[in-house]
């Protein structure tokens, strides 16, 4: 049986984009949203709002220094959760090491539950060791808080990239936060996905004011349409860790050969299955992740790439690697529904 991995993260690169037209007759209208690597334009338009939403997770450069300090008592963590968060933390030495730190020991900690309350405590969190997006969000605010972090909650909806209406429904609204960095710009995190970003599928609806439902409840019955989306974010893992969160580089971390992809159908929504990876040395497979494949540290020499989907033709691709090569493929699912485009490219 193979050694346990550490819990880590994991590097995103590229971009993505979609275009939702979202109706809802009583609900305010969404707002026009920026900060560092996303981007919300909001249109009126008949029968609702078109909105467009760009995710650019490019390199985060922050400088702001951090010095670990005691954890405020007031907190009222149990000690194991105290003790791996002053463990973590105690190395920082930048303001995003720091809020990283608390993210991967939170996720570590507590457990996701789908709950669609929004009225969940920190210290209902604590005391279960599981959570739902909303209590997450709130006991993540508390600490980065308590650590002297520019940081509030937002409220919005994750939508799936159909091209047919989606009932929005309450589990849709989700909570995720917004950290400061001075000099370096403000951010998402999502503390059970992603640090520093995030994908085009969420559309903002409040930033700021707390937590409570409130309007935005206007929104449940009406309906969301994806009209575009383009998925180029390519996911990259750190060598040696079990990526629980994916975040935007710092620096230049790849060593090695890396080659990773996607597979996508229409709407580049992403598909479900398995991929394997025949070449020198053997193979090596993995279940596709949200669409996307990657494998790293491999010998130079040709591969072959085996795509099966849960649905539609297996597709097979060949791959010639070089010293230091990284590669990205995309593939398009061949089950031949409206929209789907086959084959790869690099």
């Amino acid at each position: 049986m193979p050694a346990k991995l550490p819990p880590g993260f994991g590097i995103v690169s590229g971009r993505a984009s979609a275009v939702y037209l979202v109706s809802a007759d009583k609900a305010p209208s969404p707002p026009p949203y920026e900060n560092d690597g996303f981007l919300q334009k909001v249109e009126p338009v008949a029968g609702g709002w078109k909105v467009s939403v760009l995710s650019t997770p490019s390199p985060l450069k922050v400088r702001t220094p951090f010095t670990p300090g005691r954890l405020p008592s007031s907190l009222n963590l149990p000690p194991s959760l105290g003790a791996d968060l002053a463990k973590a933390l105690a190395p920082c030495q930048r303001a995003d090491e720091a809020v990283e730190a608390v993210l991967l020991t939170l996720k570590t900690h507590i457990t996701y539950e789908e709950k669609p309350s929004f009225s969940e405590t920190e210290q209902e969190v604590l005391k279960r060791g599981t959570a739902s997006c909303v209590g997450m969000t709130r006991l993540a605010v508390s600490i980065l808080k308590a650590l002297g972090f520019q940081c509030r909650e937002v409220v919005g909806l994750k939508l799936p990239a159909r091209g047919e209406p989606t009932l929005i429904q309450g589990g849709m609204l989700h909570a995720c936060l917004e950290v400061t960095y001075p000099g370096a710009g403000t951010v998402f995190c999502d503390p059970f996905a992603t640090s520093g970003w995030m994908p085009p599928s969420f559309i903002v609806l409040r930033a700021g004011g707390g937590l409570e439902v409130g309007t935005l409840g206007t929104y449940a019955g009406g309906t969301a349409r994806c009209l575009e989306h383009e998925d180029r974010i390519g996911f990259e893992p750190e060598a040696g860790v079990s990526c629980l969160l994916w975040r935007r580089a710092a620096t230049a971390t790849f060593t090695g050969n890396l080659l990773s992809g996607k597979l996508l159908g229409p709407l580049d929504a992403p598909e479900t299955g398995a991929v394997q990876l025949r070449g020198p040395g053997g193979s090596v497979s993995m279940d596709l992740w949200e669409g996307n494949f990657f494998f790293r540290d491999l010998e130079p020499g040709v591969y072959t790439l085996a795509l099966s989907p849960s649905e539609g033709q297996p597709q097979n691709a060949q791959v010639r690697l070089g010293p230091m090569d990284k590669r990205f493929l995309l593939f398009y699912s061949q089950h031949g529904a409206e929209g789907a485009r086959p084959g790869a490219k690099p």
